[in-house]
């Protein structure tokens, strides 16, 4: 597969950029068997693609994310991302794979755009990816096990459980939760709760 080839290549600088590689894998991995698991009917290569290409930006540091983003965000939007810096790669993520890999689809291009913050009413791609990249199996955080069940019992209750435990996090050590991630959790709340 040209994608992975060319993924291998792009992650190979350091041990850090091979654990990318090994965590976009288990992306990858997880998607195909909550897509199938599911049987959510997503385009297997499309849920493969998304998944391999979720973190293409991460091979650069923060500061050369936040300079390369210049140039599709207004220095507003810039500056209300300084707070989340560990977001921003899946924005540019997402205009890089449109652009340097001339991937089209819009689909792909909001799956990797918000599979950081998740957001109200996500596609189904986006849900997938979004959970996918949360509780692939080399994740390790307090609660991960649990979450990993859900999201195989119940789709959508998992996508929001998985996001009450990201704020509840967040709330935990502290820090602002953006608006698309708080969005995501009313919306889903109320979706469950119906």
């Amino acid at each position: 597969h040209k994608l992975e080839e060319m993924m291998i290549k792009r992650f190979n600088n350091n041990e850090k950029d091979q654990l990318r590689l090994r965590h976009s894998l288990y992306v990858v991995k997880m998607a195909l068997e909550l897509n199938k698991h599911h049987n959510l009917g997503l385009d297997e290569e499309v849920v493969k693609v998304t998944a391999l290409l979720h973190d293409y930006a991460k091979v650069f540091d923060v500061d050369t994310q936040f300079k390369l983003l210049a140039k599709y965000f207004t220095s507003e939007q810039i500056n209300y991302y300084l707070e989340y810096p560990s977001l921003v790669h899946a924005f540019l993520g997402a205009y890089l794979v449109k652009e340097e890999l001339n991937i089209q689809n819009e689909e792909i291009f909001e799956a990797i755009y918000y599979h950081t913050t998740g957001k109200k009413n996500m596609s189904l791609l986006t849900k997938l990816i979004y959970a996918s990249d949360g509780l692939e199996e080399s994740r390790t955080y307090p609660g991960v096990e649990y979450l990993r069940k859900k999201v195989f019992e119940d789709f959508d209750k998992g996508i929001y459980l998985l996001i009450k435990a990201t704020i509840d996090h967040l709330n935990e050590v502290n820090k602002s939760i953006e608006k698309n991630t708080y969005d995501a959790y009313l919306y889903y709340e109320e979706e469950i709760n119906e």
